[in-house]
């Protein structure tokens, strides 16, 4: 069947008529919305008073092949779409208990509908039976063993945060999904009563807001500049030392400075043989003292993981078992080298 054959006809219970009015303004606007969403995108205008028929009729003129346009608009008119508006509003239903969007539970709907998911996802997160390993694994891989189209699986591991929506950063949604999980304001998701902490490549240890921003390269910098007048030129691990370079007996102030700012870190002592190492792990632990999730677990791009309680997870910041960019005038936060 031709994709866009199956595009309407999994999507035209969504009109009022079953099919999209193009003389009506709020039907072609949302027929625009889920073009764009599997990345069919009509010119953008800043008048909003475009005229949407036109732009929907010219689309359509777009496909040279008659035949296809008449069976898209037989869909429209005369396929019965009673079964997906119902598979689409038991899920919805269960996803919004799970703290999903409206608009982030479309796109799964849309993914899982082009690729025949749909009966199978909404069978399996009525009883999902997925459960992390606490020594690490493969999400992908575990996913995979149940049966689940490589593709979909696929779709559902790239969603981004700008189309999942604010707050649902990267494998979050897999982790609702096959591994009964709930997103939370606090701890991204929980799973059998615990809260987690989800990171994938990239991601940063930092809150970005109150408290954790006492923790970033401009506060740091400015507190020190203020006794020691030093250009900064790469990185915070790198000006450090050339503070303690030039002023050795710098050392017991530079560390009360430095609690100061990434607090509940007293623990560890920068020197000059361990400024690098041992800054970032005073950066970790401030951060990891603010929160109150019970796990963090570290997600690579291809689907690779670890769980980490929060001790762990410093002492394997510490030994060097987890790698970051360090905190650079570019980079404020470091970031999580995970490939």
């Amino acid at each position: 069947m031709d994709s866009l054959d199956l595009f309407f006809k999994k999507y035209a219970y969504k009109f009022p008529k079953g099919y999209p009015d193009l003389n009506d303004k709020n039907d072609t606007m949302l027929l625009e919305k889920l073009l764009r969403i599997i990345g069919i995108n009509l010119k953008e205008e800043k008048d909003r008073d475009k005229d949407y028929d036109t732009e929907i009729m010219s689309l359509l003129k777009s496909i040279d092949d008659e035949n296809v346009k008449k069976k898209v608009l037989n869909y429209l008119k005369k396929k019965d779409t009673t079964e997906d508006d119902k598979t689409y509003k038991e899920l919805e239903n269960i996803l919004n208990k799970k703290g999903l969007s409206s608009n982030l539970i479309e796109l799964i709907f849309l993914y899982a509908t082009t690729l025949y998911q749909e009966d199978k996802l909404l069978e399996y997160i009525k009883s999902p039976t997925l459960k992390l390993i606490e020594e690490g694994g493969n999400l992908k891989n575990q996913v995979k063993e149940i049966g689940f189209d490589d593709r979909f699986i696929n779709k559902i591991f790239t969603i981004k945060p700008t189309e999942g929506g604010k707050g649902i950063g990267f494998g979050e949604v897999p982790l609702i999904l096959f591994f009964d999980g709930k997103k939370v304001k606090i701890g991204d998701v929980e799973i059998d009563g615990e809260l987690i902490e989800v990171k994938g490549n990239g991601g940063r240890f930092s809150t970005g807001k109150g408290k954790g921003r006492e923790g970033n390269i401009t506060s740091t910098y400015e507190k020190l500049k203020e006794k020691y007048p030093k250009e900064y030129q790469t990185n915070l691990s790198d000006y450090i030392l050339e503070i303690l370079n030039e002023y050795p007996e710098a050392e017991e102030d530079i560390n009360k400075q430095i609690n100061e700012i990434y607090s509940g870190s007293e623990n560890y002592k920068i020197t000059k043989e361990n400024v690098a190492k041992d800054l970032l792990v005073k950066y970790i632990a401030s951060y990891i003292n603010m929160y109150p999730s019970q796990k963090y677990i570290l997600i690579s791009r291809n689907g690779n993981y670890k769980l980490y309680t929060e001790e762990n997870l410093i002492d394997a910041v510490n030994r060097g078992e987890i790698e970051f960019t360090n905190i650079t005038p570019s980079t404020s936060y470091p970031q999580l080298k995970l490939g």
